[in-house]
């Protein structure tokens, strides 16, 4: 695969492509050679942990929201406690 069809794949420019290869997180089948080609195998992996990386993130940010709901419940329920039990 290309550089520009990695791209298109997995919704990211070009230079995002690059610097993915710079940083060592991809790696073009013959490096330093032009155009840049990558296996297919390599950008599924990539892929695969890029939605992993996606599913934690949404778990993560439904845990705050399910604490911070909590916490005002709990809030809520102390101060009718106070009312009822003073």
């Amino acid at each position: 695969m290309t550089t520009t069809e990695v791209a298109h794949r997995l919704r990211l420019t070009t230079g995002a492509v690059r610097k993915l290869v710079q940083r060592g997180t991809l790696t073009p089948v013959r490096p330093g050679a032009r155009p840049l080609r990558f296996q297919e195998a390599d950008i599924w992996r990539l892929e695969r942990a890029r939605l992993t990386e996606i599913r934690r993130t949404e778990i993560r940010d439904t845990y705050a929201e399910v604490d911070a709901l909590l916490a005002s419940q709990v809030s809520g329920m102390s101060r009718c406690v106070r009312i009822i039990m003073p």
